[in-house]
């Protein structure tokens, strides 16, 4: 299975203000598990992972306009780039320095043709390219010239490479095993990390001078 991301910008003519309030409601959120993570850090020395952070903000998703899984990826989100960024508390996300962003997961939201439906709204967007494949996760985000866009994680099956008959030429790498002319890499197990392929070096006599 290959996952990609789509991009697809929102008819945000008359629906811009309706994203606009809830990416405010996603940054109350943000907000709230930087303020907790913060307390909770400066009593106990102790910070709250995702599970902690969902049970603190369980029920306040219908009063901010959110989808429940909304507010449930934001706190994953958050506790994520703490651990990643190993830092207590991260930036604050506010209405003039934030762009908007409102995550959701698949089952949060229905799409279907050129529309998409998310907490009984239905946002229509450009459908600049077909759209294959089972959608996974994904978010409304608002570029810096204030435009809507949803981007869609997309599931699709590995169809494989057609015989085409062409010949290509090939470029033996490190990173992947090799790269083909049309741009087409192909990838190198990873046997270090690969624990069903455990292997070591036999033993070897050691050899003075050499």
């Amino acid at each position: 299975m290959n996952l990609t991301t789509l991009s697809y910008r929102i008819k945000d003519e008359t629906t811009g203000k309706h994203l606009q309030q809830m990416g405010y409601s996603v940054n109350f959120v943000w907000n709230f598990c930087n303020q907790s993570n913060q307390e909770r850090w400066s009593k106990f020395r102790k910070t709250f992972s995702a599970f902690d952070l969902n049970k603190l903000t369980s029920g306040c998703a219908k009063e901010l306009g959110l989808h429940s899984q909304s507010v449930q990826a934001v706190c994953e989100e958050y506790a994520k780039c703490c651990k990643q960024f190993k830092r207590i508390r991260l930036n604050w996300r506010s209405r003039k320095r934030s762009l908007g962003w409102i995550p959701f997961k698949a089952s949060g939201v229905k799409v279907q043709g050129d529309s998409i439906t998310y907490g009984g709204r239905k946002f229509r967007f450009w459908l600049s390219r077909p759209m294959e494949g089972i959608v996974r996760f994904g978010s409304f985000a608002q570029d810096s010239k204030g435009h809507w866009f949803v981007n869609l994680v997309i599931e699709e099956a590995d169809k494989g490479r057609i015989k085409t008959g062409k010949e290509v030429g090939v470029d033996l790498g490190l990173k992947t095993l090799a790269t083909l002319s049309d741009g087409v890499t192909l990838d190198r197990e990873n046997l270090t990390k690969n624990t069903n392929n455990c292997w070591q070096w036999p033993n070897a006599p050691v050899r003075n001078g050499g």
